[in-house]
């Protein structure tokens, strides 16, 4: 993820002045109401929920190793990096205090570079969805005034193009964002619906894997819908111009009929999938698919894995 948002930084200042030209010829629109709010709730409200979620999954380690290595910290630390967090890669290296730390620096990292992916997803639906929302606004404008001037339907139009254009634009410069977010969501939900069938005997455990269960349904949920807003949002106009009058009818609404009709405005994977509100049912429909297979090739690793647990009823 961290590579994907590096490899975009080199292409950030042309996207966004690109997307600042945009801005500019629809400044007779207006601001787009509570956006500075949203998108700092939404931030807000995502990453402290990833920082919970992480201080839960730090304590739970933490108190294993303390339970199962009684000595000073050095030795409990040394005990959760080699045993509890670490160790298939301390398999093949030996253990140093620097490294253990260096790992827990990188998979924390690793961990709000996730989160971020998908908020980043989400605010760019935002500003697109909101945009298109005001030309459907001007449009409804537009019917309820009888606007029949043909230039003041060109301009509308052409707002909607360059907005067409600029999500496009917008798609290619973040498909591997968005691609590689789904994918990783996806993954972690069977990893997780799997993992719901092993026994659990502490409190805190459960506690932090519900919490942590629903914070990525949610979260996935979350960049599905905000995602496919921009198609939403894109597609309502048509259902406007529907309505429009013969007396106000004229090329310029015709052209725009055409042009909503056989454009596809919506964000991809890399024009692998396309983000819409199907898509949620979709993914459903891929997770209980691919747990069902999950099960049965791993079906061994879990009944071990309970029998070891009701046997030894101890922590370690």
């Amino acid at each position: 993820m961290m590579i994907l948002f590096l490899k975009l930084a080199f292409h950030w200042p042309s996207l966004m002045k690109k997307w600042e030209l945009v801005d500019n010829s629809m400044v007779s629109y207006g601001y787009m109401p509570y956006l500075n709010f949203r998108l700092k709730l939404l931030t807000t409200v995502l990453f402290v929920t990833a920082l919970v979620e992480t201080l839960l999954s730090k304590s739970i380690h933490l108190i294993q190793s303390y339970k199962c290595r009684r000595e000073e910290i050095e030795g409990i630390f040394e005990y959760l990096m080699t045993t509890v967090l670490y160790k298939p890669v301390f398999i093949y290296t030996e253990y140093s205090t620097w490294k253990g730390v260096l790992l827990m620096i990188f998979n924390t990292t690793s961990t709000f570079a996730w989160s971020y992916g998908d908020v980043f997803v989400m605010i760019i639906g935002i500003g697109l969805a909101l945009r298109f929302r005001q030309i459907s606004r001007r449009l409804r404008l537009f019917l309820r005034e009888k606007i029949s001037d043909i230039d003041r339907w060109r301009e509308i139009r052409e707002d909607y193009q360059r907005l067409a254009i600029l999500t496009k634009t917008v798609d290619n410069a973040i498909g591997n964002i968005t691609c590689l977010c789904f994918a990783s969501n996806l993954t972690f939900i069977i990893i997780q619906l799997f993992n719901s069938l092993r026994f659990r005997k502490d409190l805190i455990d459960k506690f932090y894997f519900f919490f942590s269960f629903a914070f990525l349904i949610a979260r996935t949920f979350c960049v599905c819908l905000y995602a496919a807003w921009i198609n939403d949002e894109s597609r309502e106009p048509i259902y406007i111009l529907a309505d429009v009058s013969s007396e106000c009818f004229n090329v310029e609404v015709s052209r725009f009929v055409d042009q909503l009709r056989y454009d596809n405005i919506t964000l991809s994977g890399k024009n692998l999938f396309y983000v819409k509100r199907g898509l949620i049912l979709s993914m459903a429909s891929a997770v209980v698919t691919y747990e069902l297979i999950f099960l049965q090739l791993n079906a061994h690793v879990l009944e071990e894995s309970n029998e070891i647990a009701n046997f030894n009823m101890s922590t370690c």
